[in-house]
């Protein structure tokens, strides 16, 4: 798990890590980002903040990707509805049920937005998650009509560097041997080898490789991506773990 490395490998105090299982959307609103906010403003911003997701993920109609947390209801969803009692194969929603999944799902542009107007020293998010409606194990989820055929690139506020194991487009698969994604395995590979020292250029540039490599062996071919904030520059990539 990421929390335990960076407890025992980096040093960082059990208390400055939470942890939330199986969270449902308002649990990682109130019990994750309230509770790094409340942290940031009794430091008055001098934080660094970095915020790691693994789990489903899904594309909106623009390719917008979106985190799907736990406790998603779809009873009311059509599309989900079988006479046989069977989950439905290749499950595409439009319209009115694709409404209902999105507004109980997490934009990556509301994940930010939450920390609008919250000053810290530095923003890291790392997302283990597929957008295209393709399970990490490489199962059909559930996707989005698309109303363009091509992913946008996203934005994000000027201060945050965003990991992401694969385009919205993509799959981000298991590397099964492991019992981890692919890009959490080569992230925690390089956080360990390195202690945190290697700056953020150097550890994508790592990630990347040895995940294009292992994955590609195993017919599961996919690289990792990064949403970097507009006024960074280049500035992000000599950013570490241990000295943001």
């Amino acid at each position: 798990m990421l929390a335990e490395y960076f407890v025992r490998t980096l040093g960082l105090p059990v208390r400055h890590v939470k942890v939330l299982h199986n969270a449902g959307r308002q649990e990682i609103k109130d019990n994750g980002i309230r509770w790094l906010k409340d942290i940031i403003t009794a430091q008055k911003g001098d934080v660094h903040i970095i915020l790691y997701y693994a789990g489903h993920g899904v594309s909106n109609e623009k390719f917008g990707p979106y985190l799907v947390p736990s406790g998603i209801d779809v009873s009311k969803i059509r599309a989900f509805r079988s006479k046989t009692g069977n989950l439905p194969e290749n499950i595409v929603l439009k319209g009115k049920d694709a409404e209902k999944i999105m507004n109980q799902c997490i934009s990556l542009d509301t994940l930010t937005g939450w920390f609008n107007r919250v000053d810290a020293l530095s923003y890291t998010f790392i997302i283990d998650a597929s957008f295209n409606g393709i399970q990490r194990s490489g199962q059909q989820f559930f996707d989005i009509k698309k109303e363009t055929k091509r992913a946008r690139p996203s934005r994000v506020r000027s201060d945050i560097v965003i990991f992401m194991a694969a385009e919205a487009d993509k799959t981000a698969y298991s590397f099964i041997d492991q019992h981890h994604g692919f890009f959490t395995y080569y992230i925690l590979k390089e956080l360990k080898y390195t202690r945190g020292e290697a700056t953020f250029r150097e550890l994508f540039e790592n990630v990347t490789k040895n995940q294009a490599y292992e994955s590609s062996l195993q017919g599961k071919l996919h690289e990792p991506t990064m949403i970097i904030g507009g006024k960074l520059g280049e500035n992000w990539g000599n950013r570490t773990f241990i000295n943001n």
